[in-house]
């Protein structure tokens, strides 16, 4: 599947960067100063969306690790994962807008190519917040599964049947690696304006490292038009 990461650097790291992505491809490196991680439930979605007390404890399986400065729970069988999209305009917004800062003032959109079952939605702006915990109507679900597919109702269904915040959002946890979900969202066109401003058509986390076989283009991006079709204040009043 062709998927998008838009990233921002400095000026004086720019051709070094795009080397090095041309070179190595996408990979978690002790320069990274972002760490996401994810867990593979595919196995055990047919079990756990009928359990009746289904909660993140189900879905987010974690272990106490100590530390130096006392210790934290960490994801168990976790592997690294990395934002991309999978369309070019939200992976623009990411490059030239919300990760661009004085220091980082250079763009570049790096085109790619993944594995279905190497994608997980990443529902943190839109899915997680406003359709599965504050959505409620008809209208907001006729624009959900417009959003995410007809795969999405098994899950949204039994979530707004329970005013239950973990019930629901463990849901969405199983939701985010449903295959036909991800493929449904990686074909849609709606243009969405989501939590902190940002805007997409479809987010995803991608399991790393992307070898550099799989880069296909490095390249600046080209200027685009931000314009959301649907943004949370609109979809909230659906």
């Amino acid at each position: 599947m062709r998927m998008y990461r838009g990233i921002s650097v400095s000026g004086g790291e720019f051709e070094e960067v795009c080397a090095d992505l041309r070179a190595n491809g996408l990979t978690l490196t002790s320069k990274a100063t972002w760490r996401f991680e994810a867990v593979d439930l595919r196995s055990r979605i047919e079990d756990l969306v009928k359990k009746p007390d289904l909660s993140t404890d189900d879905t987010r399986p974690s272990r106490w690790v100590e530390t130096p400065t006392g210790g934290q729970r960490v994801l168990t069988g976790a592997f690294p994962v990395v934002c991309a999209c999978g369309d070019e305009l939200g992976a623009t917004y990411y490059a030239i807008r919300h990760n661009r800062s004085d220091d980082k003032n250079s763009s570049i959109l790096v085109t790619f190519e993944a594995q279905l079952s190497d994608l997980h939605i990443d529902g943190r702006d839109f899915l997680y917040n406003f359709v599965f915990q504050m959505g409620h109507s008809e209208g907001q679900r006729r624009c959900a599964l417009e959003i995410f597919g007809p795969a999405l109702a098994r899950y949204l269904d039994r979530a707004w049947q329970r005013n239950d915040t973990q019930y629901r959002i463990a849901l969405c946890d199983l939701a985010v690696q449903d295959l036909d979900v991800i493929e449904k969202h990686h074909a849609n066109t709606v243009v969405i304006g989501g939590r902190y401003g940002t805007i997409f058509r479809s987010a995803f986390f991608v399991r790393l490292p992307v070898g550099p076989e799989r880069i296909l283009v490095v390249a600046p991006p080209r200027a685009m038009r931000f314009e959301p079709d649907i943004t949370k204040d609109k979809f909230l009043s659906l």
